[in-house]
């Protein structure tokens, strides 16, 4: 079963590829948002 299931994912590595790529690119755009936003937060928390 698990097999028949790779062979059938394995023809389409382009079109899995991009995919990854997009959403590596999205968790990188997440991140970094997320780290701006903890800066902001820890910069007005240290403000007197």
């Amino acid at each position: 079963m698990q097999r028949k299931l790779l062979l059938i994912i394995l023809p389409d590595v382009s079109l899995s590829s991009s995919l990854v790529q997009r959403a590596h690119f999205l968790t990188i755009y997440v991140n970094i948002y997320i780290y701006f936003i903890t800066n902001l937060k820890i910069k007005e928390a240290n403000q007197p």
